[in-house]
């Protein structure tokens, strides 16, 4: 079972979505570390500004 609830914006949870998609790039060899990654300006364009006024985001979980 799972629930879904909304984002509360701190910045734990930013920090956990970064990790999330850093992740979720699949480069077999030699990845570069998170911050370099995310930085680079094919990546940041999906991440930068998240949060903004207006944003709606849902968080699904397991609750077991």
């Amino acid at each position: 079972m799972f629930s879904i609830r909304n984002f509360e914006g701190n910045e734990k949870e930013f920090e956990f979505f970064l990790d999330m998609l850093y992740e979720s790039i699949h480069i077999p060899e030699n990845k570069p570390s998170k911050e370099v990654l995310l930085n680079s300006p094919g990546i940041r364009t999906y991440h930068e500004g998240w949060g903004r006024k207006g944003d709606k985001v849902l968080i699904a979980f397991d609750i077991y």
